[in-house]
């Protein structure tokens, strides 16, 4: 379970969590490995008094900053696709075109939703993450770390972190949350699972992303001409 809001500190984002070790339901309803070696061993059979003790002390500060991922969120994000607009920018490119509900479950249905409030950093240059964050609400600032640079920001439907993702270079950029957001999230070691499984749902995922990359690309190119002129 979480219990508390994501920590950012300079080895990167991370998230706290706390485990009720003889919660038998909970393992199997998070499918941890922990589960099937008890399983087969029978030392998951009835209940615990240390359960109950768990969850009446701490439940209410139980999963209070991350949300299960549901159809809730799956609308949502299906509701930030811009399928039928021909004059895609950054603010309507959605990574999920031509994919699927099911595929989508596949990409990141093992996620949890992350919850930023306003002010809260996300990421920080030269930290060593390889996640890849979809915006589902709120809006995120991103800066270069430096005095006076051009803050960007980014709304619904929008990513951030592609570089990393493909690549595990450091960030090199400052990211926190403009408004209060909610973010889901797509890992390195998720996208190598999914390569070895969905070959072709993968190709899909990546060129969508590669879109992304190349807005953002041609968006500080337009920038620098900007500056320069």
């Amino acid at each position: 379970h979480t219990y508390t809001h994501a920590i950012n500190d300079k080895n990167g984002l991370w998230t706290p969590i706390v485990l009720a070790a003889r919660d038998w339901q909970h393992l199997k309803e998070v499918r941890s490995p922990l589960y099937k070696q008890l399983e087969k061993k029978g030392l998951c059979e009835g209940t615990h008094a240390s359960v109950a003790w768990f969850h009446a002390n701490f439940g209410v500060s139980l999963d209070i900053s991350a949300a299960i991922y549901d159809d809730g969120v799956l609308d949502k994000i299906f509701s930030l696709d811009d399928r039928g607009n021909s004059g895609r920018d950054l603010q309507n490119i959605n990574i999920f075109n031509a994919i699927s509900a099911d595929d989508v479950n596949k990409i990141i249905g093992s996620s949890r939703i992350l919850h930023f409030k306003a002010g809260e950093d996300i990421i920080q240059t030269g930290q060593m993450q390889d996640e890849m964050f979809i915006i589902l609400e709120g809006e995120i600032e991103a800066t270069l770390g430096t005095p006076h640079t051009p803050v960007a920001r980014f709304g619904p439907g929008n990513v951030f972190g592609e570089v990393a993702l493909l690549t595990r270079a450091k960030r090199g950029a400052d990211y926190k949350a403009a408004t209060e957001s909610s973010l889901a999230f797509l890992t390195r070691q998720g996208l190598a699972k999914l390569m070895k499984v969905e070959p072709e749902l993968s190709a899909r995922l990546l060129y969508n992303i590669s879109q992304s990359l190349s807005l953002k690309m041609l968006q500080m190119v337009s920038e620098l001409r900007k500056l320069s002129s």
